[in-house]
């Protein structure tokens, strides 16, 4: 009975872990998404006209956001969302699979391929 207890209670923790990296996850998505909106609608359509006063290379700033600054902003989240999701898997991931595995000898052959195992395990955790 006491083996049952104590494995109930490390699923606990789990379940706390992974709830706690799908909600880190969901505000940084949803900081970047704002982020996003007010690049490609806000610059780009509804401040249009006050930014158009502004000289940027050569062209109105506001056509600019609506041409081409919003599409680097995107990649710019892209990129930075890429980084930062790879420090949260790190931060939330088990401590044995955080860890770079040993090399073994040269002859032991390629590694197994297959899906790379990081972050928590979120399957049917909706």
């Amino acid at each position: 009975m006491g083996e049952k207890q104590m494995h109930s209670r490390d699923l606990s923790l789990s379940d706390s872990r992974i709830n706690h990296y799908w909600a880190a996850n969901i505000s940084l998505l949803a900081k970047l998404m704002a982020i996003w909106f007010i690049a490609s609608f806000g610059a780009g359509i509804v401040f249009v006209e006050p930014l158009n006063h502004i000289q940027f290379f050569g062209f109105k700033l506001g056509f600019w956001f609506s041409q081409q600054g919003a599409i680097y902003v995107f990649l710019g989240l892209v990129l930075y969302y890429v980084r930062r999701m790879n420090r949260l898997e790190r931060q939330f991931s088990h401590p044995e699979k955080s860890r770079p595995a040993e090399s073994g000898p040269a002859e032991s052959g390629p590694a197994e391929s297959g899906p790379a195992e990081s972050g928590p395990n979120v399957r049917g955790s909706h």
